[in-house]
């Protein structure tokens, strides 16, 4: 049994073993572990075999060294006594050195805090050491207890919005339900603004490796790809330098300074100097620009008309590597010529790359499409005769093919100067003979211009409905497939058309019997064509 005696080391409780003789009332005095009673009256409280006995009722303690029970033990009866100190924390725990000793903050003993050594504490939670807390030249050092250990601080619902982690990195919002962000404030006697850094949402991890030394003026950081970072130094080989200048009335000289103080001057050359009057881009007939400081209109500025000349100082632009770069067309970034890899130019047009150079090669990417205007295509050195419309190329084969031609197939024709698809049925339907006859029915069937019905009512009559909306010229054909129309008829619905220039259905009772209607306008209708 744990045992606390030491009132000088600040304990707040003590206890006494006694092992009764039979008929025993009166403990005082050395108890079985030679420690010699001593409590404050009123705060003590005892135990026989265990059970807790009743003060007054059970036994007396009043004058701090013995107790007496009012009816005597037996042999062998358990008799402790708990005896309870008066003090306070701040003037004991406070100006006692623990030497060591855990400090238990629970009822089971497993969480604590420990003094192990000099100027340096131990925390201890559920049987564990945590954390070490200690000074380390003026500073205030947190430390894990054991490695690979991280430190973190979580919201109330265990979410971990700071991770202080063994392998090296610091988390932030590591677990919490919005991006994480790096908040750094201003000053506050400026203000309560503040710097953010701010994660996205990525389909990855991604992580940067600072430059080892500094930049030099002027330079920007670059990526290699890889998330490797350096400084590099902006190319102006091949790149374009806007001078702006407001003319006066009749000027066509423009050089020197310019309205932004930024003095004129380029490599004279073909098209190394562009220049436009009020955004209008001129030919190059329309000025002059040899002598590398001043450009000369062929006509007159008006006054204040906005010259605009664009100068490169290189002999040419092409000899500028863009290593992959855009080379961005518009104000907004989203037309670009970029040449993704050696030998491959690619075309952005609003934000889409639409077109791609290679050797030998123009491709339209997917989604975009070429076109040429008539009679713009030339293959090789032949012009291809073309119209809006349509373009002729002939297949010069001359085998024959096996395949079986089908009513959906479509042949191409010239109608009247245009190229049209024509379905095999119209072309049978033209030139006749170019009835689809169908399986043979039985029951009530509406059929379709071109088609040809055999029909057989041995079991019952039945209508064949002519098609709604006909043109001129569509057939239908019927046949008694059972030569039974004698007995069991078979009605043909007009279906809103006339028969024979009459508003009514046909009834056809003849056994054997079988025509085509073929019709012919509004008037007349659908007209039999044998009679």
């Amino acid at each position: 049994m744990t045992r606390s005696r030491d009132f000088a080391k600040g304990a707040t409780r003590s206890e006494f073993d006694y092992t009764a003789t039979a008929g025993q009332t009166t403990f005082t005095g050395n108890d079985n572990d030679s420690e010699s009673l001593a409590y404050t009256a009123g705060q003590i409280d005892v135990y026989l075999n265990g059970s807790h006995l009743n003060v007054t009722d059970d036994y007396v303690a009043t004058n701090g060294t013995s107790v007496v029970l009012q009816s005597g033990a037996q042999a062998g009866d358990s008799l402790v006594i708990v005896a309870y100190g008066s003090f306070n924390v701040a003037n004991v725990v406070a100006t006692r050195d623990l030497e060591g000793n855990e400090f238990i903050l629970d009822d089971d003993g497993d969480t604590s805090i420990t003094a192990d050594t000099d100027d340096q504490i131990d925390i201890k939670i559920a049987n564990t050491d945590h954390l070490i807390l200690k000074g380390s030249s003026g500073d205030v050092v947190f430390q894990t207890a054991t490695d690979a250990k991280d430190i973190k601080f979580n919201q109330y619902d265990g979410r971990t919005v700071l991770d202080i982690n063994d392998t090296g990195y610091v988390g932030i919002a590591n677990g919490a339900t919005g991006s994480g962000e790096l908040r750094i404030y201003e000053d506050t006697d400026n203000g309560t603004n503040y710097t953010g850094f701010k994660v996205g949402t990525q389909s990855g991890d991604i992580d940067y490796t600072l430059p080892t030394a500094d930049g030099s003026n002027g330079q920007f950081l670059k990526t290699n790809g890889s998330g490797v970072l350096s400084f590099g130094t902006v190319s102006t080989t091949g790149a374009f330098t806007a001078f702006e200048y407001t003319a006066t009335a009749a000027q066509t000289s423009f050089s020197g300074n310019d309205d932004n103080s930024n003095s004129l001057a380029y490599t004279s050359g073909v098209n190394n100097v562009f220049v436009t009057v009020n955004g209008v881009m001129l030919d190059g007939s329309d000025y002059t620009a040899t002598n590398g400081t001043a450009v000369v209109l062929s006509a007159a500025a008006a006054a204040n008309d906005m010259i605009k000349v664009l100068a490169t100082n290189a002999s040419s632009i092409a000899t500028a590597d863009a290593d992959g770069a855009e080379f961005v067309l518009d104000a907004d970034g989203d037309t670009s010529l970029t040449a993704d890899t050696d030998d491959q130019i690619d075309i952005k047009i609003g934000g889409a790359d639409d077109f791609r150079f290679t050797a030998n090669t123009f491709t339209a990417l997917s989604g975009s499409s070429i076109v040429v205007p008539a009679g713009g295509l030339t293959i090789g050195s032949t012009a291809v005769a073309s119209t809006a419309a349509e373009l002729n190329i002939v297949d010069g084969g001359t085998s024959a093919t096996s395949t079986t031609v089908a009513d959906a197939d479509r042949v191409v024709l010239n109608d009247n100067g245009t190229m049209v698809q024509v379905a095999m049925t119209d072309i049978k339907t033209y030139i006749g003979g170019g009835t689809s006859w169908q399986a043979v029915k039985t029951s009530n069937f509406t059929a379709a211009a071109g088609q040809g019905v055999f029909c057989d009512t041995s079991s019952a009559a039945f209508t064949l409905t002519l098609p709604a909306s006909p043109s001129i010229g569509d057939e239908v054909a019927f046949k008694d497939y059972a030569k039974t129309f004698d007995t069991n008829n078979l009605t043909i619905a007009r279906n809103s058309s006339k028969i024979e220039g009459a508003t009514n259905d046909l009834t056809v009772d003849v056994e054997g019997a079988g025509n085509t209607l073929v019709f012919t306008d509004s008037t007349q209708g659908w007209l039999l064509r044998n009679k």
